[in-house]
C-alpha cells in the first residue's frame, strides 16, 4: 500500500526473493481495514455488519423473555466491545456520517433491551450508558494519557513537548506542538488523535506508522 506523494509517481513493482509482492489499496490487518486514504469506510462497514448480526441475535433473546439486565449484559459483552474493538485508532478520523452509523448500532439495541418508544437519551439514562462518541472519545482520551508515561510503550512515538515558558506566556497553548501540515484532514486526526486538551502534533509523514503501533497495542486492551 502507497501513501502519500510516492502514490502519485508509481515506483516500480517491489519484488523479494524473486517474488512479487502484490500491491494493494486497503488491508486487513488483525481485524482492522486500512487504506491508502486513511479513512475509515470500509472497516465501519465491516462494524456495522458484524454488529447487525449480533442484534438479531439480540432479538431472539427478547422474544425468548430474556430479562432486561441480562440482555444489557449480552450487549455490554457480545455487541459493544465489536463496535469499540481498537476504536483509538480509527475514531479521530471518524466523518460525522461514519458517527452516526455506529451511534444508529447502539440505537437499535437499547429499543430492543428497553422499549421502541423510549427515547434514546432516557434509554441512556436507563442503562447507564454513555454515547458511543463520549465512549470512543474517554478511550482515546484514557490511552493517550497512558502514552504520556515515559515507560510506556509508544512513548516514543510523541514529538517532544514545547518549552514552559513558551506555554505559560500563551492565552491557548498546547503541549505539543502542532505541525504544518496541507490539507484540514490531517491536521484534523492529527490533533484530534489525542483529543481535546491533550492535542498534539505529529509528523504526517509517521501518521500511518503511529496508527498501525497504536493499532497493534489497542488491540490487547480490551474495551
Amino acid at each position: 500500500m502507497l501513501r502519500g506523494s510516492i502514490a502519485r509517481s508509481t515506483p516500480d513493482k517491489l519484488r523479494i526473493n524473486n517474488l512479487e509482492i502484490e500491491r494493494v489499496k486497503k488491508f486487513k490487518l488483525l481485524g482492522i481495514t486500512i487504506n491508502d486514504k486513511l479513512k475509515w469506510t470500509e472497516h465501519v462497514d465491516s462494524i456495522c455488519a458484524k454488529v447487525n448480526k449480533r442484534l438479531y441475535f439480540l432479538k431472539k433473546l427478547r422474544r425468548a423473555n430474556m430479562s432486561g439486565s441480562d440482555l444489557l449484559f449480552y450487549y455490554k459483552s457480545i455487541i459493544s466491545p465489536v463496535i469499540e474493538y481498537a476504536c483509538a485508532v480509527w475514531h479521530p478520523g471518524l466523518t460525522k456520517s461514519q458517527s452516526h452509523s455506529l451511534e444508529a448500532l447502539q440505537r437499535r439495541a437499547l429499543r430492543t433491551i428497553l422499549s421502541h418508544n423510549t427515547d434514546y437519551n432516557d434509554a441512556l439514562f436507563i442503562s447507564g450508558l454513555p454515547t458511543l462518541a463520549d465512549r470512543r472519545e474517554e478511550l482515546t482520551r484514557r490511552l493517550f494519557s497512558q502514552i504520556q508515561n515515559p515507560a510506556h510503550c509508544l512513548h516514543y512515538l510523541l514529538p517532544n513537548k514545547r518549552d514552559p515558558d513558551t506555554i505559560a506566556k500563551l492565552r491557548h497553548a498546547h503541549s505539543y506542538p502542532i505541525p504544518t501540515v496541507k490539507t484540514t484532514r490531517y491536521k484534523k486526526i492529527i490533533c484530534y488523535l489525542f483529543t481535546g486538551t491533550f492535542s498534539v502534533g505529529i509528523c504526517p509523514n509517521a501518521l500511518c506508522s503511529i496508527v498501525i503501533n497504536l493499532y497493534n497495542y489497542v488491540i490487547h486492551l480490551g474495551p
